[in-house]
């Protein structure tokens, strides 16, 4: 048999084609990186916080499936983890099973037996709530960032401004609209009172302490919170 070509395009089309195909073959791999992520664990058990789904007939089903799969792919883990040459190289090749994230997530389902309790969905939708989903996050940020823009000098904004920008793109972007979440609305009870505008403003200057707490946190050698709430500020050095 021979391959007998009758017809060949010029390099420039040749090349074009190839640079089509290459940017065909990358987005088709990086919609198959989402969709591993999203089905893998512990993404996948934001599957189980859905109550109805137009586009799933059998929803049930589905997040029995989940559940098993969760199941399997936790039993697999731990019998892995149950031997040192086993455990080294499941955690040098996938380093996320050791994520609190995911831990946490298959630790609970566990406890509940894998089946679909109110304590899971409490769990779950504590690691994946409505209004942190990347598109939110992200349309958020860009409100933000053209508000600084149009702003500031030199696209730049303390610490205070972002802040308040960030949390009049929160109202304006995720809150109060159909099917979102309903903010939060302030009453007057609670702003401060006279007692707290009375305080003297040097409480908020360190410089003006005067007490024994740095002494004592020296001669002991250590600054962590857990060592020196243990430690008499009052006795002598």
């Amino acid at each position: 048999m021979v391959l007998r070509v009758v017809m060949r395009r010029n390099p420039v089309e040749q090349d074009l084609l190839r640079d089509h195909l290459d940017a065909c073959l990358v987005t088709l791999y990086e919609l198959g990186s989402y969709q591993l992520y999203l089905t893998s664990a512990p993404a996948s058990s934001a599957g189980l916080l859905l109550t109805e789904s137009a586009r799933v007939p059998s929803l049930n089903d589905v997040q029995s499936q989940i559940l098993q799969t969760l199941e399997l792919e936790w039993a697999t883990v731990l019998s892995m983890e149950s031997r040192t040459s086993s455990a080294e190289l499941l955690h040098k090749l996938c380093p996320h099973v050791l994520w609190q994230v995911y831990r946490e997530t298959l630790v609970g389902l566990e406890a509940e037996q894998f089946k679909l309790t109110q304590a899971v969905r409490d769990l779950v939708v504590a690691y994946y709530p409505r209004l942190s989903f990347s598109a939110n996050v992200e349309e958020q940020f860009a409100s933000m960032q053209d508000a600084v823009r149009r702003g500031s000098k030199g696209g730049t904004a303390g610490i205070t401004n972002l802040s308040t920008v960030g949390i009049k793109a929160l109202y304006s972007k995720l809150l109060d609209g159909p099917d979102q979440a309903t903010s939060v609305k302030l009453q007057d009870s609670d702003w401060e009172g006279t007692t707290v505008r009375g305080l003297k403003q040097k409480l908020f200057q360190p410089e003006t302490f005067t007490g024994r707490v740095l002494p004592v946190i020296t001669n002991f050698g250590y600054t962590y919170t857990f060592a020196t709430k243990h430690i008499d500020f009052n006795s002598p050095v």
